[in-house]
């Protein structure tokens, strides 16, 4: 046997020898959220990239696949997929998700037109449902089955309007079709710099913020392990 050949043989006899240690996908949906997620981001962005390590350090591959925001919600909550990511806590999704422990989110608030002469103020010391009451005379544009109309989903009283993802939100405000969009204040500037650049400078985030909302990784309750797979 040849040099060559005893090379070949003991690499052969390495690879069916050694243990096969295969992962378990998990398979979860999202929104396109930049900068937090997204699949053109570095990694996917820092939340794929926290709840894939996450999942490989207990033996789970995560896969993620994006949807618009409405089908991406409809999706997890059908069970056709695992679950989604991320979300906010909220008592009206307790009959169908399990939620995981928080970790850092967004600030959810209130971009316009500079030119808007509407002179508005959020206060601090009131709660987000008395802010927006005060608000009722205008127009808001959001994105469905986004984190925005999950925060406003009490807020029946609201004038809304609804656009398929972030992008076509802000471009619905520089059209004057609305007068406010409810955005994260991270998520409309990484748009409006690397899409829109036309826009800096014309819009404006309004303080204080409406919300800083935590994140969660949502489980779809009626799948198999998903109570053992929301405590990893």
């Amino acid at each position: 046997m040849t040099k060559l050949s005893r090379v070949f043989l003991c690499i052969f006899m390495l690879l069916i020898l050694s243990p096969v240690f295969a992962q378990e996908k998990i398979i979860f949906v999202a929104e396109e959220h930049v900068p937090y997620i997204g699949s053109e981001l570095p990694k996917q962005g820092y939340v794929h990239q926290l709840v894939s390590e996450a999942f490989e350090r207990v033996g789970y591959q995560l896969d993620v696949t994006y949807y618009p925001a409405a089908r991406a919600r409809m999706l997890a909550s059908v069970g056709k997929v695992d679950g989604i990511l991320p979300v906010y806590y909220s008592d009206h999704l307790l009959d169908t998700f399990l939620f995981s422990n928080p970790f850092p989110g967004n600030v959810i608030g209130l971009l316009k037109k500079k030119q808007n002469p509407a002179n508005i103020v959020i206060q601090a010391n009131k709660t987000l449902f008395e802010n927006l009451q005060e608000l009722s005379q205008f127009q808001f544009s959001l994105v469905r089955g986004s984190s925005a109309e999950q925060l406003l989903e009490p807020a029946s009283f609201l004038s809304k309007q609804y656009a398929l993802n972030d992008l076509l939100n802000i471009d619905k405000l520089y059209a004057n079709r609305m007068d406010f969009a409810v955005i994260d204040k991270l998520t409309a500037g990484d748009l409006i710099v690397s899409k829109r650049p036309h826009m800096i400078g014309q819009l404006e985030f309004i303080y204080p913020p409406l919300a800083a909302q935590q994140f969660h990784v949502a489980f779809n309750k009626n799948k198999p392990d998903a109570l053992e797979r929301v405590d990893l």
